[in-house]
């Protein structure tokens, strides 16, 4: 999306040695955007099976499993080796283990003086320690912070969150809210 609006951006992640990772690649170079793909021959880049059924989606189904712990070092080595070349960071946590290293990425990134946004998932924040701001959904932010019952105790909680977790900001998706 920052690729489409002018922006550089350069993509660190992990994939396997197989089709779908060589399809992504070569997805990803074709928008422009460099690529800093990590490769795993015991792991199979992520497939997911969408089964839809008039126009709406009834299941899916993932094929993945855990990149290799060697693997995701490097990708921490090739991030810092890019952090001065960018304006800002952005983690995307889909909660698949590529992230292993990312309190340490967001401390490299803050210490160069460059804001950090995460799209946080699970509900291990401390992960996100010193973040300029994370987005998470309702969703994921009841499962840190509970249920709340009415918008001043949201406020209050989340804000407390914020503070705990040395976050400049917390940016609530609220769907059609």
């Amino acid at each position: 999306n920052v690729k489409m609006l002018g922006a550089q951006a350069s993509l660190i992640t992990v994939v396997g040695d197989d089709e779908p990772g060589r399809k992504l690649r070569a997805l990803i170079e074709k928008a422009g955007v460099a690529t800093l793909m990590g490769v795993d021959p015991q792991l199979n880049t992520i497939v997911k099976l969408r089964v839809i059924g008039r126009s709406q989606q009834l299941i899916r189904v993932d094929f993945e499993n855990q990149p290799d712990h060697e693997v995701l070092i490097e990708a921490l080595g090739k991030f810092e080796r890019v952090l001065p070349e960018h304006d800002a960071v952005l983690f995307s946590d889909y909660g698949k283990g590529g992230l292993t290293h990312i309190p340490r990425m967001i401390e490299l990134a803050r210490s160069a003086g460059k804001p950090v946004l995460v799209d946080p998932k699970g509900s291990d924040y401390e992960r996100y320690r010193g973040a300029t701001v994370i987005t998470p959904n309702r969703a994921e932010l009841a499962q840190v912070i509970g249920a709340w019952s009415s918008e001043a105790q949201l406020h209050e909680r989340a804000q407390a969150l914020r503070r705990e977790r040395a976050l400049d900001g917390l940016l609530l998706t609220r769907s059609e809210e």
